[in-house]
């Protein structure tokens, strides 16, 4: 059949030129999954704890008044805070009722008081590089982090 005077041949030829190169291009796109909002940081942060918040107690102990230490969240991924005499610059993302930290830095300043030195050292051990579970309450006038090392820190919004 394929050598009748090659006139078979050769309109065969360029059928199976084409079903063979079209054999070979790649497949169709299938739908990828949407990427996860978690694991890229993208996920909107909870509005209510994008705020400023002053320290008031740590395990339930609360603060004297005069006590000027704060945490702020208002412009996250980027956050901040005063707890001792030294200013605290860290990333931070909010994912499932957890303020995910990451690597703090902070200025080097002598702190006269020991209180401030103490909470200072605290806050860096209980929260860098950590998961922490948060809640607010009191119509989100309160945030609550309960720190890994078992240590709850109480902010009330500024």
């Amino acid at each position: 059949m394929f050598y009748v005077k090659g006139k078979l041949m050769r309109t065969l030829s360029p059928l199976l030129i084409v079903f063979t190169l079209a054999a070979c291009t790649a497949p169709a796109k299938q739908p990828s999954t949407p990427p996860d909002p978690i694991a890229n940081g993208a996920e909107p942060a909870h509005a209510a704890v994008k705020a400023q918040w002053r320290l008031t107690a740590i395990d339930g102990k609360p603060l004297p008044a005069a006590a000027r230490y704060y945490l702020d969240l208002s412009e996250l991924p980027r956050a901040r805070a005063k707890i001792g005499c030294n200013n605290t610059y860290f990333n931070a993302r909010i994912a499932r009722n957890t303020l995910n930290i990451g690597t703090m830095t902070s200025t080097l300043m002598a702190c006269t008081d020991k209180l401030s030195n103490q909470l200072e050292s605290a806050f860096a051990q209980a929260v860098q590089e950590q998961k922490v579970p948060y809640r607010l309450q009191q119509q989100s006038k309160t945030l609550i982090l309960n720190a890994p090392n078992g240590s709850v820190w109480t902010f009330e919004r500024f």
